[in-house]
């Protein structure tokens, strides 16, 4: 049986897409790069034609993008760390160790100062996958779990939780 894993690749303030392309430019046949905006019908009809995302970003303020993938009941594999921690709970994905930081260079570079990321356990995100194509109803119970948690997800309570966060940091609350 196929299966079709969708792979979301954070870039911020990135114009190189040469990671995605073999060593004479040509894009790899079994990537696709979608850039631009999409109508959120069209983003939900992609998202819907996987059986799960994967998603090993290591540093998100807000990370919203697995939110979005999970409220449309696609099984998010997911690396566990920074602002997704306030939405990424047991059994409403497929979790993925951050077990170190390292120097993010598309920030170090980009930006001009050195700056740090958590970095996913590569072996374990494999596992996952492995994981992920073997058990397929367990795999759509974490989708309805996942669709499930991003309707209690709302702006105004991160907004409360970042604002506390800041007070408490600066010893101003």
């Amino acid at each position: 049986q196929t299966r079709r894993i969708i792979a979301q690749v954070p870039i911020a303030g990135m114009n190189n897409m040469s990671m995605f392309s073999d060593n004479k430019g040509k894009p790899y046949p079994n990537i696709t790069i979608h850039t631009g905006v999409w109508q959120r019908k069209k983003l939900v009809s992609w998202l819907h034609s996987g059986d799960c995302a994967v998603y090993g970003s290591g540093g998100e303020g807000f990370g919203l993008m697995p939110l979005e993938m999970m409220s449309t009941g696609l099984p998010v594999i997911c690396a566990n760390n920074t602002g997704m921690l306030s939405y990424l709970k047991p059994g409403n994905h497929v979790p993925v160790a951050c077990p170190k930081m390292v120097k993010d260079m598309t920030y170090s570079i980009g930006y001009g100062y050195d700056a740090y990321a958590w970095e996913f356990d590569y072996d374990q995100m494999v596992e996952q996958i492995r994981w992920a194509y073997k058990n397929r109803s367990a795999l759509d119970e974490i989708g309805v779990a996942g669709a499930m948690e991003s309707r209690n997800w709302d702006w105004r309570q991160q907004t409360d939780i970042a604002a506390r966060a800041i007070l408490e940091h600066y010893h101003w609350a």
